[in-house]
């Protein structure tokens, strides 16, 4: 039993009433176990005697229950069943009496049909009995859903800022102090045999542009920490004594110089 009957309960596994008279009992026993665990004389108890003398006095106005309708179930008036046909007659030939005349009436007999069936050849019979076939049509495509497009934060603009300086780093001019960091280390080629024991995380320019033209870099920020990776690596490997240092201090400035230039991305260190 639903507390609000124009809104059943849809879930049958939760606890309902069946009747009034399941309702009233856990109400009694509600008001039981208060003066079991508190006292006949306890406030509690006293105060839920009075809300139990509230409830006597509003039970007392439930409706009755309704009674159940007895089912009139209708009868259904038979048919009359129709009359027999009349059965008919077969006819026999009649015979006269040898007094008369020898006649006789003689019942016509009906020759078998000379009627000839078509004959159908088999090519016809299977172009009577076959069926269209149903067409094999290709699954349809299925809707294209459109990608979303990213909110316009400025971040298109500065990747494509940096692709430009990448390009500008091979030309002519920096290829000096630039060339260095075009492609992956080779260690053998170079005979530094420990360079990837100490530099974990390798990174050029070579590999950065195929990030950048993969859409790898969700941010601006990204490619610059790849940036500054690529220096701190250098600066890493080498002692400060190495004779290429200033070179790689040039191009450190001119990457500095062409980062600033630019939108350069909040959190640059």
């Amino acid at each position: 039993m639903s507390s609000n009957p124009s809104k059943p309960d849809p879930n049958p596994n939760n606890p309902r009433y069946y009747s009034a008279e399941e309702f009233v009992s856990d109400v009694r026993l509600v008001f039981s176990n208060c003066i079991t665990f508190n006292g006949p004389d306890h406030m509690i108890a006293q105060a839920g005697k009075h809300v139990e003398s509230v409830f006597d006095k509003q039970i007392k106005q439930l409706p009755p229950p309704a009674e159940a309708k007895a089912t009139v179930v209708k009868k259904v008036a038979t048919p009359p069943l129709p009359p027999p046909a009349p059965a008919k007659k077969a006819s026999v030939p009649r015979l006269l009496s040898r007094a008369g005349p020898c006649t006789s009436l003689v019942v016509p007999v009906r020759r078998p049909s000379t009627s000839v069936q078509p004959v159908i050849r088999r090519n016809e019979a299977e172009q009577l009995s076959a069926r269209p076939k149903r067409l094999a049509y290709a699954d349809m495509p299925k809707k294209m859903r459109k990608a979303k497009v990213p909110k316009d934060d400025g971040t298109a603009e500065q990747l494509k800022y940096y692709a430009k300086i990448l390009s500008d780093l091979r030309r002519q001019q920096h290829w000096d102090v630039a060339h260095p960091f075009y492609e992956p280390v080779d260690a053998i080629k170079l005979d530094i045999p420990t360079y990837y024991k100490v530099i974990k995380k390798p990174m050029d320019m070579s590999t950065m542009r195929k990030k950048l033209d993969a859409g790898e870099y969700p941010n601006a920020t990204k490619f610059f920490e790849d940036f500054k990776l690529m220096i701190r690596n250098c600066f890493v490997f080498n002692h400060s004594g190495n004779p290429g240092k200033s070179s790689w201090d040039r191009f450190a400035a001119i990457v500095r110089r062409e980062m600033e230039a630019s939108a350069t991305p909040s959190g640059r260190q």
